[in-house]
Protein backbone atom coordinates (compact mmCIF):
# COMPACT_ATOMS: atom_id res chain seq x y z
CA UNK A 1 0.00 0.00 0.00
CA UNK A 2 0.84 3.71 -0.77
CA UNK A 3 1.53 6.08 2.23
CA UNK A 4 -0.88 9.13 1.42
CA UNK A 5 1.93 11.63 1.78
CA UNK A 6 4.45 12.40 -1.27
CA UNK A 7 6.83 9.42 -2.23
CA UNK A 8 9.80 10.82 -4.17
CA UNK A 9 12.20 9.15 -6.15
CA UNK A 10 15.26 10.19 -8.61
CA UNK A 11 15.42 8.13 -12.07
CA UNK A 12 19.20 8.89 -13.70
CA UNK A 13 18.30 9.16 -17.35
CA UNK A 14 21.07 10.04 -20.02
CA UNK A 15 21.38 13.77 -20.02
CA UNK A 16 19.09 14.77 -17.39
CA UNK A 17 17.52 14.38 -13.76
CA UNK A 18 13.98 12.86 -13.80
CA UNK A 19 12.09 13.40 -10.50
CA UNK A 20 9.01 11.06 -10.15
CA UNK A 21 6.97 11.64 -7.11
CA UNK A 22 3.93 9.10 -5.92
CA UNK A 23 1.41 11.93 -4.74
CA UNK A 24 -1.03 9.14 -3.36
CA UNK A 25 -2.80 6.28 -5.17
CA UNK A 26 -3.50 6.83 -9.09
CA UNK A 27 -1.40 10.40 -8.50
CA UNK A 28 2.03 10.54 -9.99
CA UNK A 29 3.87 13.53 -10.69
CA UNK A 30 7.14 13.49 -13.11
CA UNK A 31 9.72 16.83 -13.81
CA UNK A 32 12.38 16.33 -15.97
CA UNK A 33 15.65 18.79 -15.06
CA UNK A 34 18.01 19.47 -18.05
CA UNK A 35 21.94 19.15 -17.32
CA UNK A 36 22.02 23.52 -17.68
CA UNK A 37 19.54 23.41 -14.80
CA UNK A 38 21.47 21.28 -12.24
CA UNK A 39 23.95 24.13 -11.96
CA UNK A 40 22.77 26.43 -9.38
CA UNK A 41 23.77 30.04 -9.84
CA UNK A 42 24.02 32.38 -6.39
CA UNK A 43 21.55 34.84 -5.69
CA UNK A 44 22.70 38.37 -6.45
CA UNK A 45 23.82 40.02 -3.86
CA UNK A 46 21.00 42.35 -2.15
CA UNK A 47 23.34 45.13 -1.18
CA UNK A 48 25.09 45.13 -4.06
CA UNK A 49 24.12 49.10 -5.48
CA UNK A 50 24.00 50.19 -2.01
CA UNK A 51 27.78 49.48 -2.05
CA UNK A 52 28.77 50.81 -5.06
CA UNK A 53 26.85 53.78 -4.21
CA UNK A 54 28.77 54.12 -0.49
CA UNK A 55 32.23 53.46 -2.57
CA UNK A 56 31.56 56.12 -4.63
CA UNK A 57 31.50 58.48 -2.12
CA UNK A 58 34.28 57.12 -0.47
CA UNK A 59 36.49 57.34 -3.55
CA UNK A 60 35.68 61.10 -3.37
CA UNK A 61 36.70 61.69 0.01
CA UNK A 62 39.92 63.81 -0.48
CA UNK A 63 43.27 61.79 1.39
CA UNK A 64 43.26 64.19 4.04
CA UNK A 65 41.87 67.40 5.16
CA UNK A 66 43.83 70.36 6.89
CA UNK A 67 43.54 69.56 10.69
CA UNK A 68 41.55 66.54 10.23
CA UNK A 69 43.93 63.55 11.17
CA UNK A 70 40.73 60.97 12.61
CA UNK A 71 37.04 60.76 11.61
CA UNK A 72 34.12 58.48 13.72
CA UNK A 73 31.33 57.35 11.56
CA UNK A 74 28.37 58.80 13.31
CA UNK A 75 25.31 58.50 11.62
CA UNK A 76 23.53 57.78 8.64
CA UNK A 77 19.92 58.21 8.60
CA UNK A 78 16.97 57.40 5.66
CA UNK A 79 15.37 60.21 4.57
CA UNK A 80 13.06 60.33 6.84
CA UNK A 81 15.53 60.42 9.92
CA UNK A 82 15.37 56.47 10.55
CA UNK A 83 18.30 54.65 11.13
CA UNK A 84 19.43 52.83 7.97
CA UNK A 85 20.62 49.00 7.20
CA UNK A 86 23.28 48.01 10.65
CA UNK A 87 25.84 46.47 7.74
CA UNK A 88 26.06 49.95 6.10
CA UNK A 89 28.32 52.03 8.66
CA UNK A 90 30.98 49.08 9.34
CA UNK A 91 31.15 48.97 5.98
CA UNK A 92 31.79 52.72 5.48
CA UNK A 93 34.26 52.67 8.07
CA UNK A 94 36.37 49.78 6.03
CA UNK A 95 35.75 51.14 3.16
CA UNK A 96 37.42 54.32 4.54
CA UNK A 97 40.02 52.73 6.63
CA UNK A 98 41.20 50.96 3.17
CA UNK A 99 41.56 53.62 0.64
CA UNK A 100 41.57 57.20 2.93
CA UNK A 101 44.97 58.09 5.57
CA UNK A 102 42.65 59.26 7.80
CA UNK A 103 42.35 57.26 11.42
CA UNK A 104 38.90 56.14 11.92
CA UNK A 105 37.85 56.00 15.50
CA UNK A 106 35.02 53.59 16.13
CA UNK A 107 32.25 55.18 18.34
CA UNK A 108 29.52 52.46 18.47
CA UNK A 109 31.36 50.88 20.84
CA UNK A 110 32.20 53.36 23.41
CA UNK A 111 30.89 51.75 26.73
CA UNK A 112 32.78 49.19 25.98
CA UNK A 113 35.95 50.64 24.91
CA UNK A 114 35.50 52.54 28.29
CA UNK A 115 35.16 49.59 30.30
CA UNK A 116 38.13 48.27 29.47
CA UNK A 117 40.09 51.63 29.72
CA UNK A 118 39.12 51.41 33.56
CA UNK A 119 39.80 47.96 33.99
CA UNK A 120 43.47 49.02 32.96
CA UNK A 121 43.45 52.67 35.08
CA UNK A 122 42.48 50.15 38.22
CA UNK A 123 45.29 47.78 37.48
CA UNK A 124 43.61 45.13 36.51
CA UNK A 125 45.20 44.55 33.02
CA UNK A 126 48.90 45.17 32.00
CA UNK A 127 48.79 48.30 29.47
CA UNK A 128 51.61 48.86 26.69
CA UNK A 129 54.02 51.10 27.04
CA UNK A 130 52.91 53.55 24.57
CA UNK A 131 49.62 53.63 26.24
CA UNK A 132 48.86 56.20 28.21
CA UNK A 133 46.08 55.42 30.74
CA UNK A 134 42.35 56.55 29.99
CA UNK A 135 43.45 58.14 26.49
CA UNK A 136 41.32 57.70 23.66
CA UNK A 137 42.13 59.28 19.89
CA UNK A 138 39.87 62.42 19.67
CA UNK A 139 37.98 62.24 16.30
CA UNK A 140 38.89 65.77 14.65
CA UNK A 141 35.65 64.88 12.02
CA UNK A 142 32.77 63.35 11.99
CA UNK A 143 31.17 61.90 9.15
CA UNK A 144 27.44 61.57 8.74
CA UNK A 145 25.03 61.35 6.14
CA UNK A 146 21.79 60.70 4.74
CA UNK A 147 21.02 57.42 2.63
CA UNK A 148 17.38 57.33 0.58
CA UNK A 149 15.33 54.96 -1.64
CA UNK A 150 12.89 56.08 -4.04
CA UNK A 151 10.93 54.32 -6.89
CA UNK A 152 13.47 56.42 -9.23
CA UNK A 153 16.72 55.17 -7.13
CA UNK A 154 19.28 55.43 -4.42
CA UNK A 155 21.42 58.48 -3.33
CA UNK A 156 23.67 58.90 -0.84
CA UNK A 157 24.98 62.22 0.83
CA UNK A 158 28.29 61.86 3.48
CA UNK A 159 29.29 65.19 4.57
CA UNK A 160 32.39 65.61 7.35
CA UNK A 161 32.07 67.70 10.17
CA UNK A 162 34.64 69.59 12.03
CA UNK A 163 34.88 68.62 15.69
CA UNK A 164 36.82 72.03 16.61
CA UNK A 165 34.68 74.87 14.47
CA UNK A 166 31.21 72.48 13.74
CA UNK A 167 31.91 73.47 9.88
CA UNK A 168 30.88 71.29 6.85
CA UNK A 169 34.61 70.85 5.53
CA UNK A 170 33.58 68.27 3.29
CA UNK A 171 30.82 66.79 1.68
CA UNK A 172 29.63 64.21 -1.70
CA UNK A 173 26.82 62.64 -2.94
CA UNK A 174 26.39 59.73 -5.44
CA UNK A 175 23.22 58.45 -6.79
CA UNK A 176 22.29 55.46 -9.13
CA UNK A 177 18.87 54.64 -11.28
Amino acid sequence: MIPAFRILSVLLVPGALVFNGCMGPGMMMSTRISPEQTSVKAPPEPHLETKKLLDSVVNQMPGKLDSIRSLAVIQITGNSGESVDDWMIPYLENQMISTTDYAVVDRSLIVKIMDENSLNLNGLTRSSEEWKGGELLPADGLVTGVFTRSPSGMELILKIISTRTGAIVWSASASSP
